[in-house]
């Protein structure tokens, strides 16, 4: 399969490492482009370019994709490969390959279509999902489902964790999805137009844990998003990011977000809640022992 890959995301490489390392024909790469970051504006690479860079692949950065259809269609294309990339793909690329192009997608479709199907399939409390590999279509995550492959989910799995497994879950399912197109075996399936959600992209307020929720969906919020962009509560003005922690569901005659005892366990709507990992403003991420010692908050402190 004469290939191009689209992706810019950590959740992206696996799958490139697994073209690159099938037989097909890797031809070159599009990625967002190097960007400025840092106290020093030092020039940052996604790991995907990184990996291109190691491997002699060629990149391609553009902007807006109109600026390369010339490019691809040169390339006689059997197939365009899209995993994070960050860019909508518009319908002219779309119809350059032969076969189209496929999409790895982190939920069970149609649920949570969209940009961030994996904190909001976190955040819902889901005990099941799955990776699917779709034909892209003119829609936003409508198009045929290729393979579909479920797992279940482990409750006490943060982002990160879970992105990794999907990761790689997608990236297996995609070169096996290739082989189906190249002998002629693959079988489009058109998706449900029931339990349609729309996972979209987290706001800087569902970042604020509030008290007040069940505690069972505050304990989903913060495993939702750890390690990035994480989930905190505020301290005197200043903010204060939990990352991990677990839960008593259980009732109690407390006030929602005070402190209970010297352990900062934290009263919320149906349970206590025990922060583990903890990170405040600039400084490391550090478990909550370590955190008390440099940092005192007294039992019967009402946190906002």
């Amino acid at each position: 399969m004469r290939t191009v890959f689209m992706g810019s995301s950590d959740f992206s490489l696996p799958a490139l490492r697994a073209i690159y390392e099938s037989d097909h024909e890797l031809l070159s790469v599009c990625t967002k482009a190097p960007s400025m970051s840092g106290r020093g504006m030092k020039l940052v690479k996604n790991e995907v370019y990184e990996f291109c860079e190691q491997n002699n692949i060629t990149v391609m950065t553009p902007s807006r994709l109109n600026e390369v259809i010339s490019q691809l269609e040169l390339l006689m294309l059997d197939v365009i490969v899209v995993c994070s990339y960050g860019l909508i793909l518009p319908t002219s690329i779309l119809n350059i390959p032969k076969y189209g192009c496929i999409n790895i997608h982190p939920s069970d479709l149609p649920r949570w279509r969209g940009a961030d199907p994996i904190r909001r399939t976190i955040m819902a409390g889901a005990r099941k999902s799955a990776v699917c590999i779709m034909k892209m279509d003119a829609g936003l995550d409508t198009g045929d489902i290729l393979l579909k492959k479920e797992l279940d989910l482990n409750y006490k799995d943060s982002y990160s964790a879970l992105s990794s497994k999907m990761a790689k879950i997608g990236a297996d399912a995609m070169i096996d999805v290739m082989e189906m197109l190249v002998n002629g075996t693959a079988t489009p399936e058109k998706q449900s137009t029931e339990g349609v959600l729309y996972a979209n992209k987290l706001s800087r307020e569902e970042e604020v844990l509030n008290w007040n929720d069940y505690i069972t969906d505050i304990y989903n919020k913060i495993r939702a998003l750890s390690p990035r962009p994480g989930a905190y509560f505020k301290y005197f003005g200043e903010q204060i990011k939990i990352l991990e922690s677990n839960y008593v569901e259980t009732s109690h005659g407390h006030k929602a977000g005070i402190v209970i005892d010297d352990q900062l366990s934290i009263a919320c709507n149906g349970g206590i809640l025990k922060p583990e990992l903890l990170q405040r403003q600039g400084k490391k991420v550090i478990y909550r022992d370590a955190f008390l010692r440099g940092f005192k908050i007294e039992r019967g402190t009402v946190l906002c």
